[in-house]
């Protein structure tokens, strides 16, 4: 049965919940849940709480199926607002968070790195409701960091139907961290790699081959 016990990091000085966003319904990857699909020696998200549970406690998992999941070691919690898709994720994971901050990384991004995580993290402070990453493709809304005082708004785009992930950003004090100022710390952006489709998940699978450089920052 895997474990990820979760060791919090003693340079971190203000607790922290983690959660997993897999309620997705894997439509493009012929309904395979794509966490559980392997990418070099673990699944997907074996290689995401590697990352997680050292700087995390606790790590939770957003999954509607959670008998899917029964083998790892975690608390596995059921979408407050069913079938609204990431936003409701979100939701989820910010209503049962007992920490102030809540890192938000979706089940299918296998090169996630611990610097990049630890960027996210430097940005928190008193005036700061979500730390959301921004590259030249756009917002990286599921691999971010957010307060529970987004709860709210977050609950509002829910209600009123807007379901678009970047709803509620106008609502909340948003640091967006720049591609410039990820690359400082992960030149090849790798972190961002999503596997949603067979071929997606072809290439992550060379990209960690051994030998070969999957741009996974330590």
């Amino acid at each position: 049965m895997p474990s990820h016990a979760t060791n919090a990091d003693p340079c971190l000085a203000q607790p922290l919940t983690a959660a997993v966003l897999a309620g997705g319904k894997n439509l493009r990857m012929d309904g395979r849940k794509k966490a559980l699909l392997t990418v070099g020696s673990e699944s997907i998200l074996s290689r995401t709480l590697d990352v997680l549970a050292p700087v995390a406690d606790p790590v939770i998992l957003i999954a509607n199926e959670p008998l899917c999941f029964a083998g790892y070691n975690l608390s596995i919690l059921s979408d407050v607002y069913p079938g609204c898709g990431a936003l409701g994720g979100l939701y989820t994971a910010l209503f049962y968070a007992r920490t102030p901050y809540v890192l938000v990384a979706a089940c299918d991004m296998p090169f996630l790195s611990r610097a990049l995580v630890r960027k996210l993290l430097s940005f928190r402070g008193p005036r700061v409701d979500a730390v959301v990453p921004r590259t030249s493709l756009g917002f990286e809304p599921l691999c971010a960091l957010y307060s529970r005082s987004c709860l709210g708004p977050v609950g509002n785009s829910l209600r009123a139907g807007k379901l678009k992930v970047t709803s509620f950003f106008s609502q909340v004090n948003l640091t967006q961290i720049s591609e410039d100022v990820l690359r400082e710390t992960e030149p090849s952006l790798a972190s961002f790699v999503n596997v949603n489709t067979p071929e997606d998940l072809a290439e992550a699978r060379k990209r960690a081959e051994p030998g070969k450089p999957a741009g996974n920052e330590a």
